[in-house]
């Protein structure tokens, strides 16, 4: 376990994580979760919320997103200016088509850009995502062209030391 790190959430990571390890069997992960939300050592950016909110049915995210909104990010001028950089570099990233506004770039720049009031050590951020590791334009090959470390959600439990 690592107190300086920061995990950078992805939509994908917490639909997985609903999926795969529900609140009934794997209590503990989602205290765990919760404990990381009440460190603020788990983010996300608002988009990731309304991804949630737009494409979860009704179960434990939902009532878990909701206990832990402080967690979901208002975009900042610095992450609007970095969203742009990353589109103009990677505008496959997203679906120019869709009728709504899409979390990945935030993602992203949420990763890159730092607490306006930081400490002397930064915080590591890292991407928790369940995008593949393996396709151009998916939040890990973007993250690596902008040195940003990206893990996907058995490797954010092993970092940080959970067992179940």
């Amino acid at each position: 376990m690592s107190d300086d790190t920061i995990y950078v959430a992805d939509s994908s990571a917490l639909i997985e994580i609903q999926r795969k390890y529900p609140n009934d069997v794997f209590k503990t992960l989602w205290d765990n979760l919760s404990s990381l939300a009440d460190e603020d050592r788990i983010i996300a950016p608002k988009q990731v919320l309304d991804e949630i909110n737009r494409f979860v049915r009704e179960d434990y995210l939902k009532t878990w997103t909701a206990a832990h909104k402080s967690i979901f990010k208002e975009p900042t001028t610095a992450n609007i200016q970095k969203v742009a950089e990353i589109l103009a570099r990677f505008p496959k990233l997203i679906d120019s088509s869709s009728e709504f506004e899409q979390a990945d770039p935030y993602v992203i720049a949420l990763a890159l850009c730092k607490d306006p009031q930081a400490k002397l050590f930064e915080n590591v951020r890292i991407v928790v995502t369940e995008e593949s590791f393996m396709h151009e334009n998916k939040i890990p090959f973007v993250c690596g062209k902008f040195s940003v470390g990206c893990i996907n959600t058995i490797e954010f439990f092993r970092r940080e030391g959970w067992e179940f």
